[in-house]
């Protein structure tokens, strides 16, 4: 006895189901090989990264730290961080980093227009003009202002060996400096990195 066997048209259960599984690996394989804020965010770090080396070679060569981050790629705007009189284009060596665009909010910053718009990076030391506690000296930082949110809590986990998250986001204090590498608040638009303490 002879069977005829119908050909069927179309695709098997098993045949969609792989399909299915194959395009919904394609998709997060893209989602995070192309998250925008990750990239962003490594992007800062790593700027923020070469500024602060910039800024422990103008101090290497001139004794202090520049007034502003234009102290590090112009000789003329080379004055002490703390002390704007003090005059240090006789030690200037040579542009510490690439030239960058001055921020507009404030014009002593760099503007990071590739992290987002406004965003804007400058030196700061905590505290600022004083000491924290009695003889414990300062730390010296670089500091973002105006990111966006989702790129301060990428720029954590980035900075901090991936251990940072909403629920460990800091405000930039003296304390939380003294612990991590960095702090940021995203609610506040800020992300800081250490580059030096003194006691």
């Amino acid at each position: 006895m002879k069977r005829n066997f119908r050909r069927q048209n179309g695709f098997t259960l098993i045949e969609a189901l792989v399909v299915l599984f194959i395009i919904a690996l394609l998709a997060v394989i893209s989602m995070t090989a192309f998250d925008g804020s990750r990239s962003k965010a490594q992007t800062l770090v790593s700027f923020m990264s070469q500024v602060a080396g910039g800024a422990q070679q103008f101090r290497t060569d001139t004794g202090a730290y520049p007034a502003t981050v234009h102290g590090l790629t112009d000789s003329t705007k080379a004055k002490a961080f703390g002390n704007t009189s003090k005059d240090l284009s006789s030690q200037w060596q040579r542009p510490y980093i690439g030239v960058q665009k001055a921020g507009t909010t404030d014009t002593d910053a760099f503007m990071m227009d590739k992290v987002g718009v406004g965003v804007e990076v400058q030196i700061e030391d905590f505290p600022s003009g004083g000491t924290m506690n009695a003889g414990a000296g300062k730390v010296w930082y670089i500091q973002a202002t105006n990111v966006p949110s989702d790129i301060v809590i990428q720029a954590l986990k980035e900075c901090n060996n991936g251990t940072g998250t909403a629920s460990t986001e800091t405000a930039i204090t003296a304390a939380n400096l003294n612990v991590s590498k960095c702090a940021g608040d995203a609610s506040a638009g800020t992300f800081a990195l250490t580059f030096d303490q003194t006691n």
